[in-house]
């Protein structure tokens, strides 16, 4: 193993574990694993999402964003708090369904696609228009719904 450690540049690319570790995390213990065993290998780690949970902390560092809170309906319709990415200069805004929308919002007893809605991921939408969102990125993994983004329209 030690060998083939020396031969190769080892690139990890995490995804995040749900309710679990965040990508960061998992990657950092991913790494801190292999180094115990060869403080020299040659190891990188990039924490990365699916386009669900988390990507919007990572997409906001690639494109220069802050983060903004904005309250939004969450999927069966409870007011919440839910972030955006928001780059001032360069008007580009960055929105990921599930922190309106997601899956991880409800509990077991909540699921049922009939009911659940994007409603809130629309919000979003709308208050980086206002706020003069020219370009937009939207990651729409981890979301409760099943709706084909007809909320996010409705919203809109």
């Amino acid at each position: 193993f030690k060998y083939w450690l020396e031969l190769v540049k080892v690139l990890l690319l995490p995804n995040p574990f749900k309710n679990v570790l965040s990508a960061a995390a998992a990657g950092r213990a991913m790494k801190k694993g292999i180094l115990s065993h060869d403080p020299d290998a040659n190891v990188e780690m990039i924490p990365i999402a699916d386009g669900g949970d988390g990507s919007l902390k990572l997409l906001i560092k690639y494109f220069g964003a802050e983060l903004m809170s904005s309250t939004v309906l969450d999927p069966i319709g409870r007011t919440i708090d839910a972030q955006l990415g928001f780059n001032l200069e360069t008007d580009i805004a960055i929105i990921e369904s599930a922190e309106a929308s997601g899956i991880r919002l409800l509990s077991s007893n909540e699921y049922n696609p009939f009911k659940v809605h994007t409603f809130g991921t629309g919000e979003l939408i709308t208050e980086a228009i206002v706020k003069g969102a020219q370009t937009f990125y939207l990651a729409v993994g981890g979301s409760a719904t099943q709706d084909g983004v007809f909320s996010i329209l409705k919203a809109l």
